[in-house]
């Protein structure tokens, strides 16, 4: 049985650049890795397949995006499914961080080295590309642009062990509903080449200065509590941004001071808060 990790991901920006004609929305977005990260078990050599996970709100079987990855795969190579697939979840679940793509990337890479890496790497991301938008990236560095729907990706220099203090105020949010809402409303969109060439050059001012989230106006109209976590932070002086379509918000290279600052007023608004680094 192979063991992987599934890490999690953060947006640094997020561009939302219109609606495309195939009902995606086009996106330009910085995205790096974090230490957590799901763990994801592997089993070949069996008949059938069998996706489960302890998480009550993941379903496990074909809903799973992980089942979706590794049927693929098996198509790809021309042999029915014989795979055990366990997935213990450590993500916050439909929080913006990944992680049921994640764990549908790690599949694809266990599955690939079980037999022998007999797919090349761009064939894994074509796979990727049709299980869901974000599994691409999950295949590729700790830092990556990404654009298009996400099928466009380019590996970024700057990748570097930053903290991140995640800040998640309960609920959940689809998707879907935060980028349809942002059809409605007036976009404001960070700037995506502005925070790479400020973690090449390592100049940690000017990648505070242009981290953002096109999608927070929508996020914080469908789930209003964002808006209320991300106006505490910011009163309180830190860089707060929402990752990906929320609801999870993240506090940027945040030192331990900030950590107990934050969880004092966590345990006053009731948020999650969750302590991790970016991945080098």
């Amino acid at each position: 049985m192979l063991r992987i990790w599934a890490p999690a991901k953060l947006n640094l920006t997020l561009e939302v650049l219109g609606r495309r004609g195939d009902g995606y929305h086009e996106i330009r977005s910085v995205v790096a890795k974090l230490a957590l990260a799901d763990l994801v078990y592997v089993e070949t050599g069996l008949g059938g397949l069998d996706v489960r996970c302890d998480h009550p709100g993941v379903p496990s079987g074909p809903g799973n995006l992980a089942y979706s990855a590794a049927l693929k795969y098996f198509e790809q190579l021309g042999c029915g499914p014989g795979a055990r697939i366990v997935i213990s979840k450590k993500i916050p679940v439909a929080a913006g961080l990944g992680g049921g793509s994640s764990d549908a990337a790690a599949v694809l890479r266990a599955l690939n080295a079980a037999y022998g890496n007999p797919l090349t790497m761009d064939r894994l991301q074509d796979i990727a590309a049709q299980v869901g938008s974000d599994v691409p990236l999950f295949l590729a560095g700790p830092l990556v642009l990404v654009e298009g729907r996400g099928e466009r990706l380019s590996d970024l220099p700057g990748a570097t062990r930053r903290n991140v203090l995640l800040i998640h105020p309960g609920g959940w949010l689809s998707t879907g509903v935060v980028y349809r809402r942002s059809d409605g409303l007036p976009l404001i969109n960070p700037c995506s080449q502005a925070v790479a060439a400020a973690m090449a050059r390592k100049d940690e001012r000017a990648v505070r200065q242009n981290l953002g989230n096109a999608l927070e106006a929508a996020a914080c109209d469908c789930h209003p509590a964002i808006g209320r976590l991300l106006a505490s932070l910011r009163r309180a002086g830190y860089t707060a941004h929402l990752t990906g379509s929320g609801p999870c918000c993240y506090v940027w290279d945040a030192d331990p001071s900030v950590v107990r600052h934050v969880s004092e007023m966590a345990r006053v608004h009731g948020w999650c808060v969750l302590v991790t680094h970016t991945l080098e």
